[in-house]
């Protein structure tokens, strides 16, 4: 149980008075709870207070603050209200309280609860619990109290001081057991960073019409290490979003967190050097099949391999190869492009729609909807292949810093007459998709998998020193 300090409230002068003690914020932390307040206006401070009716003390300039659960977990929380030992001490009888817009209560009319502050300053003699709530991983509440002497308390109130703590009670609840998938969904209320996205059905989902939650904007907390203790940053992996995904050709959609690596494989098997660093050709021969490709060989026998106790994590899910064309490259928007991947457009070599595998690499589309903007609108409609700049400047996904390119999944559907063989799409490294052929040069590799729709969310809150981490 952690304890958050709040408010010190006085009471003197000829009837009653309100004074207080407050340092600016207050936290308290335990290895797996981290509750953070800020208070946002100064405290009560009632001078020569008398006792008055509700509809009067309800108008008193309240005490506002803000409690966030900074933590990877749930809490419950109790506000509780501690009564300071002081000289000629008013009756907790007489004290009227309200909290928000629920109704006034007397303080003795509340759950009395157990004592907890006992400083040099003050000492604790009475307790009571004035309201209780709940906070999500992440999730921000402001309270409201109002404190005054009640229209019906005796004349033993006169020249009489009453002094108190707000103390925040927190333990962790059930709302930190749930599904990664449920949890980044939940993040979506109030972290702006997380958007939810709705599609038309397309060829290949049918009258499916899909809703998944993404991560945009150019810094975004979406770290996941997948081991015990610190990750290094080539151990660690972003996450792409909550996609709703299929575990096989005709098997039903489930919500499955998307994980893409946060830095470039760099494996032995066909790893080319190049002036601009190590990469892989998309494919060693000119040809465009995604099952016959170089990449698809790396990524689901090295890497796979490489991956060790990750592999429990996986389950293998449907790749959608529907193949984009390279005359509408500019003009494609993440929506426009998330159709052609699951369209039934064969790249310009033909070979399957779709597959199940463990490995691939992320969609055009995943790269489109990683962009911030005002509107998930904006997005829906924004060119990918035009709109460069702005993806180098406000997209996470975009690491390329003007180096080279980074492959993408999706062949190609045409044979540019620019080109003149078999191409793929890819992030050019001034922010914008385009597509090239397949064995032109190797560019960046950046392996993506989808988790097992089951895995539990355990702690963490995203950020490269404590990113999520996954009940195993």
């Amino acid at each position: 149980i952690g304890l958050i300090l709040a408010l010190i409230i006085g009471v003197s002068y000829a009837y009653i008075m309100y004074t207080t003690r407050q340092k600016e914020i207050n936290v308290v932390e335990t290895d797996c709870i981290h509750v953070e307040m800020e208070e946002l206006t100064n405290a009560i401070n009632l001078v020569n207070a008398y006792p008055v009716l509700d509809e009067v003390g309800e108008r008193n300039k309240p005490f506002r603050f803000k409690l966030t659960n900074t933590c990877g977990v749930g809490v419950n929380y109790n506000l509780n209200l501690e009564v300071m030992e002081s000289e000629k001490r008013v009756a907790s009888k007489n004290i009227a309280v309200k909290v928000d817009e629920l109704e006034k209560t007397i303080l003795t009319n509340n759950p009395t609860t157990e004592v907890t502050y006992e400083e040099e300053d003050y000492i604790g003699v009475e307790a009571y619990t004035i309201h209780q709530g709940e906070l999500k991983p992440g999730e921000s509440i402001t309270h409201e109290l109002r404190l005054w002497l009640d229209a019906n308390a005796g004349n033993d109130s006169q020249n009489g001081k009453f002094y108190s703590k707000v103390i925040i009670e927190s333990f962790q609840n059930q709302i930190g057991i749930i599904k990664m998938s449920d949890y980044i969904i939940s993040l979506s209320d109030t972290n702006s960073t997380v958007k939810k996205y709705t599609h038309t059905s397309t060829s290949q989902t049918g009258t499916n019409a899909l809703e998944d939650y993404r991560y945009s904007g150019a810094a975004v907390n979406n770290y996941i290490c997948f081991k015990e203790g610190e990750c290094s940053e080539s151990e660690l992996y972003r996450i792409i979003g909550v996609i709703p995904t299929q575990s096989s050709a005709s098997g039903i959609y489930e919500n499955r967190v998307k994980v893409i690596k946060a830095t470039p494989y760099e494996g032995t098997k066909y790893l080319q050097s190049t002036s601009a660093g190590k990469g892989y050709s998309w494919n060693e021969t000119i040809n465009n099949v995604w099952y016959s490709s170089t990449i698809h060989n790396v990524l689901n026998t090295e890497y796979y391999q490489s991956l060790a106790d990750i592999q429990n994590l996986i389950d293998p899910t449907k790749w959608y190869l529907g193949a984009p064309s390279y005359k509408s490259q500019n003009d494609y928007s993440a929506e426009d492009i998330f159709i052609q991947e699951r369209s039934n457009s064969t790249g310009y070599n033909g070979g399957s729609l779709y597959g199940i595998d463990y490995i691939g690499l992320m969609y055009p589309s995943d790269y489109g909807y990683s962009v911030s903007s005002e509107t998930v609108d904006d997005i829906y409609h924004k060119p990918i292949g035009s709109n460069g700049g702005e993806y180098k400047r406000n997209s996470w996904l975009y690491v390329l810093n003007d180096t080279r390119h980074e492959w993408l999944i999706s062949p190609e559907k045409d044979i540019s007459p620019s080109i003149g063989n078999a191409a793929a799409w890819l992030i050019g490294k001034m922010g914008n998709i385009l597509s090239t052929p397949v064995n032109a040069n190797s560019f960046y590799v950046r392996p993506t998998f989808n988790l097992k729709a089951s895995l539990e969310y355990k702690s963490g809150v995203g950020t490269k020193e404590n990113p999520y981490r996954i009940n195993k």
